[in-house]
């Protein structure tokens, strides 16, 4: 498993090799099971899950029995996927694609993009508040506005030769960093001014 996303009563985990998603119940029950393409992330919400699936060039929105409900188009450079009430974020570089890297902002209702900006190769997740995006550069989180401006960075200590975190998450004013070589996952609180 690669990607997963929890609701107030299941949890969903995008089955990378295996092209599923697969929801459960808290319990570890498997509930249902469906196919997808290939996929590394997925977001859910009480209503749908969306899973990013790249190589379709396809954000596709699922109900939670795995009936496709509507898609929204992204690109093969976008492999991470998040959300806040309103809107889906894609971002993620990939070294094998011709597309440059970028943030995709979508509305999740409507599915039409509402701004995009350039980052660099070496982004590997991100997250979205009501006003701001945060993304994951290499050792470096970033807090950038909705064009792509920096506003505040972060510098978490860096390893020898090896990216040490793969992907952020968010919950409230709470971000969350995963430490593949430290085996943790870091907290850092966003304090608003």
């Amino acid at each position: 498993p690669k990607g997963i996303a929890v609701t107030s009563n299941k949890i969903f985990v995008a089955y990378t090799y295996d092209y599923q998603v697969r929801s459960f119940d808290y319990d570890g029950n498997l509930l249902s099971q469906f196919p997808v393409s290939w996929t590394t992330d997925l977001e859910a919400d009480e209503n749908f899950i969306y899973v990013l699936e790249p190589l379709a060039n396809y954000i596709q929105v699922y109900d939670h029995l795995g009936v496709l409900v509507k898609q929204f188009e992204a690109h093969r450079n976008v492999h991470y996927i998040n959300s806040n009430q309103k809107n889906l974020i894609a971002s993620g570089a990939h070294p094998s694609v011709n597309i440059p890297p970028e943030i995709l902002i979508y509305d999740k209702n409507s599915g039409m993009l509402q701004q995009r900006f350039p980052v660099s190769g070496n982004v590997i997740g991100s997250a979205i508040t009501e006003n701001n995006v945060l993304f994951l550069e290499l050792n470096t989180v970033k807090i950038v506005d909705f064009d792509g401006s920096i506003r505040y960075e972060y510098s978490l200590e860096s390893g020898i030769d090896d990216i040490l975190h793969s992907q952020i998450e968010m919950n409230d004013n709470i971000v969350y960093v995963n430490d593949l070589q430290g085996h943790s996952i870091k907290t850092l609180k966003i304090i608003y001014e």
